[in-house]
């Protein structure tokens, strides 16, 4: 009985993201970023930054160039891991966010990701 009730919970749940538009679902950890945004973009989602008035340095510290090839840029970090926000809208309003990590801009891979 519990096993069909968590079936039930994770049913609804699952209909509710799509219905609201959404499912993110094609979306894996440590996938690389640029295979997310396309994946994204394709669906639908737009670049959607918080601030997109800032600067690149402003939103992106030393690492420019990140925010010049991703307008959904919000942030990164110089330090540590390398994390770096980034914000998509759909048609919907729905807000997707996603956190990577690496470096360099060919090494971001998905961290995680958030509906907003």
């Amino acid at each position: 009985m519990r096993t069909l009730c968590g079936f039930v919970v994770l049913a609804l749940a699952v209909s509710v993201l799509q219905a609201a538009g959404a499912d993110n679902s094609a979306l894996k950890k440590d996938m690389p970023y640029v295979q997310a945004r396309l994946t994204l973009l394709s669906a639908g989602w737009s670049p959607s930054p918080q601030e997109p008035a800032q600067s690149a340095e402003q939103r992106c510290g030393t690492r420019v160039e990140i925010c010049g090839a991703y307008p959904e840029t919000e942030a990164c970090s110089g330090t540590g891991m390398g994390f770096c926000a980034f914000r998509f809208r759909n048609a919907r309003g729905n807000i997707l966010a996603i956190t990577t990590t690496g470096e360099g801009l060919g090494d971001l891979t998905v961290y995680s990701w958030r509906n907003e």
